[in-house]
């Protein structure tokens, strides 16, 4: 099976001169962050063809990818509303100095990036200790057993 190649470059003509090069130079890098963008979301989310990497997995058949993408999209879009809702009330309410202003933002962005890192914190604490509560119960049940 062939591997898929990149588009051939232009010609060079149409990009002839110093600013003929330039904009070939920002292309090929808009190019390769691009390449390097749909890696980072196909090793979080998944390959093309797959959501988690098992192919004999019926999720995809469901649809999860899917609906997974549109959470995801709602739940920023939301989030940039509710934002700039809280920006227009801080505005209207308190205060309409833009120095005040940008350390609000500034402000919602630390904290949602603190409540981000607790929730990942706490997810991950949560997943070890069901593991440990499964384990505990299963040693349980098998001393019960004995």
């Amino acid at each position: 099976m062939s591997t898929r190649r990149r588009p051939p470059e232009p010609l060079v003509g149409g990009y002839s001169g110093p600013l003929g090069r330039r904009l070939l130079r920002v292309r090929r890098r808009c190019r390769r962050a691009r390449e390097s963008c749909r890696a980072a979301v196909r090793h979080r989310i998944g390959s093309t063809r797959t959501f988690p990497f098992d192919p004999s997995d019926m999720r995809l058949a469901y649809g999860y990818r899917q609906v997974l993408l549109t959470v995801l999209v709602l739940s920023a879009l939301g989030w940039l509303g509710m934002r700039l809702f809280a920006t227009e009330l801080f505005r209207a309410l308190v205060s309409r100095d833009l120095l005040l202003v940008c350390g609000f933002n500034a402000g919602i962005s630390a904290s949602g990036l603190v409540v981000g890192l607790a929730c990942r914190r706490y997810w991950r604490w949560s997943r070890r200790a069901s593991v440990r509560f499964t384990a505990l119960v299963d040693a349980l049940a098998e001393t019960r057993r004995l």
